[in-house]
């Protein structure tokens, strides 16, 4: 399904995880907040709010809620994809890419072309991408590979989801011979208990990285992206450094990684059964 949790008031995380026993103000007056979601959070026809109304304490008597209005607007910026990955493809001339979507248009797709000036080639190569249900709630997991790669050239890509049409971003092949490579191991966002923590600091290990070491062409992760397999806001984390859109990656499936299909479906890892 869709659902995703857009707020809470009294409530306190602990340990990472929010504690549901007992919440609330415990005040004379109820408490009034506002929340907003993201629009990924919707989807076509009948959507459901559903909310959990606690006791402040064990001996309290009194539950009290009300929603007096829900506003849809119009006039927010639309979603845009996200978990922008670029992979290792079967061989040194492809690369596979994956994204998450918020279109469900089938036929999503890569245009790419060598780099040639500050816009995007009139005259571009296009390769049809795969789109199937994600686990982010409100957005498709897209897969595409792209061939006929040249040694040692700069290019640029961009997504394309029926009308909507991603910014461009790039990357560059490796000439023949050796090359640089980073190698990292457990960025497992959200092991501190603070997914916003890990990711600030998992953005500031890569950013530092291609900073002393530009011309690395490939960074290889040994396992644990994340802590918990199945944790979308965990990948987002992980994703966040903007250097991956145009560092190539390939990822080691770790223990923590395991136990749910989120792995699979954000990286497009080349010659697997």
């Amino acid at each position: 399904g869709n659902a995703a949790n857009v707020g809470t008031v009294n409530i306190t995380a602990v340990g990472g995880d929010f504690e549901y026993l007992y919440g609330g103000s415990n005040a004379t007056a109820p408490t009034t907040a506002t929340f907003s979601a993201d629009a990924a959070c919707l989807k076509q026809g009948e959507n459901v709010i559903a909310v959990e109304v606690h006791n402040g304490t064990a001996t309290s008597s009194d539950e009290w809620f009300s929603m007096p209005e829900v506003i849809i607007d119009e006039s927010a910026t639309a979603p845009k994809e996200g978990a922008v990955c670029i992979t290792v493809g079967s061989d040194e001339t492809m690369r596979n890419i994956s994204w998450d979507s918020p279109s469900a248009a089938t036929n999503a797709k890569v245009q790419y072309a060598k780099k040639d000036g500050d816009t995007f080639p009139s005259v571009y190569n296009e390769a049809t991408a795969s789109v199937e249900s994600s686990n982010n709630g409100g957005y498709y997991s897209c897969k595409a590979t792209i061939t006929n790669l040249e040694s040692g050239c700069e290019y640029v890509y961009r997504l394309v989801n029926g009308a909507t049409v991603s910014e461009v971003y790039s990357f560059s092949t490796s000439a023949s011979g050796s090359f640089s490579f980073l190698f990292m191991g457990d960025p497992q966002i959200g092991a501190s208990g603070s997914v916003a923590n890990d990711a600030a600091a998992w953005s500031n290990t890569v950013s530092v990285a291609t900073t002393h070491f530009p011309n690395a062409k490939l960074l290889i992760s040994s396992g644990d992206q994340v802590n918990s397999a199945g944790n979308e806001q965990e990948y987002l984390g992980y994703f966040s450094p903007e250097e991956l859109t145009s560092l190539t990656t390939a990822t080691v499936i770790g223990n923590h990684d395991t136990g749910s299909n989120s792995h699979k479906k954000h990286f497009y890892d080349p010659n697997t059964k």
